[in-house]
């Protein structure tokens, strides 16, 4: 309608005299210019409506998590691959973090509160039966000895807690420097070798001057354990040899033993928190050497690997930043 106005306009200024039509162009700017403004906001709201729809889908996805605390939500990517776009795969790959290390923490309670309740089950039922009826002095040495057993557990267990969590949570309280591992590794092995278990001999072969970027106190813990842990499943009568050489530019730990070996299958899954194997589930331990040794590695931004095989024994190695002579100072 009113583009025939406009059409009307200027059939009928073309009959008009030169004032008289210059007066009309006037009443026909007057006439149009409003209508082209409106068309142009009409058209910037429309833009701004489709440019800031998906910045809605992102506010009202982190608002609906907020409330509900639901990390399984994800924001809609639209086609494309400009800013919008890549802002929202951004934050979906934030919450695929979030969510993932959120349900961890919830296992870890989960698996923690488990681990808690066993020895705490068995402390109480050992004291309710002592206490139903007077007893003989060597039925209640026999109920304390219990006690002190699943007591020493849970505080081994309280330990090993308390120490992963401080290493996930504050890992600049163990800075890494210059270190003699070979003076290291030569001293845990000594010290290891006093403790042995199961007539299980230790040796080792140590190439000397070795210096690594690493944390003193974190790579004592993850000898201690590896070697603990070959201890453990070792064969009776059985032997342990733990080694350090370099390779390239990496220093190289390893404990091997000849005990019982890992199945393929639970290779991947040793070094999960609380996993122990079906064969060693009436064994001691935590269930978190292997998990805290791994965490030292990745503190020391480098690897462990397991090569093993069942009845044959295995070998647990994690190569090392090695120090060239010129750079230790």
């Amino acid at each position: 309608m009113g583009y025939a106005a406009i059409s009307g306009m200027k059939q009928h200024m073309a009959f008009l005299p030169r004032q008289d039509q210059g007066i009309s162009c006037g009443l026909l700017c007057l006439v149009s210019l409003p209508l082209l403004i409106l068309l142009c906001v009409l058209l910037v709201c429309l833009l701004a409506g489709r440019l800031f729809a998906p910045i809605r889908k992102i506010e009202e996805t982190a608002e609906r998590i907020s409330r509900g605390d639901d990390l399984k939500q994800r924001i809609e990517i639209y086609p494309g691959n400009d800013e919008v776009g890549r802002l929202a795969a951004v934050f979906n790959r934030m919450l695929d973090r979030l969510e993932h290390s959120f349900e961890a923490e919830r296992q870890f309670t989960s698996d923690a509160s488990h681990e808690l309740r066993t020895p705490t089950a068995v402390i109480l039922a050992q004291c309710e039966y002592t206490l139903e009826k007077p007893r003989e002095t060597e039925e209640y040495i026999e109920a304390m000895e219990v006690v002190q057993k699943q007591g020493k557990r849970m505080e081994t267990l309280i330990t090993d807690l308390l120490a992963f969590t401080r290493m996930e949570q504050n890992a600049r309280r163990y800075p890494l420097e210059p270190l003699n591992l070979s003076e290291l590794v030569h001293e845990t092995a000594g010290q290891m070798e006093l403790i042995g278990e199961k007539g299980i001999t230790l040796s080792s072969e140590i190439e000397d001057n070795n210096t690594v970027s690493g944390n003193r106190a974190l790579l004592t813990q993850l000898m201690q354990n590896l070697i603990d842990n070959a201890f453990r499943y070792g064969r009776k009568n059985g032997h342990i040899l733990v080694s350090l050489s370099r390779e390239g530019g990496r220093v190289v730990l390893s404990v091997r033993d000849d005990g019982i070996g890992i199945p393929e299958a639970e290779q991947k899954k040793i070094f999960d928190r609380f996993y122990r194997g079906d064969h060693s589930r009436s064994g001691r331990g935590t269930g978190l050497g292997l998990s805290i040794a791994k965490k030292i590695v990745e503190l020391h931004h480098t690897s462990i690997s397991v090569e093993s095989e069942a009845g044959y024994g295995s070998t647990l190695r994690s190569p090392l930043n090695w120090i060239p002579e010129p750079d230790r100072n």
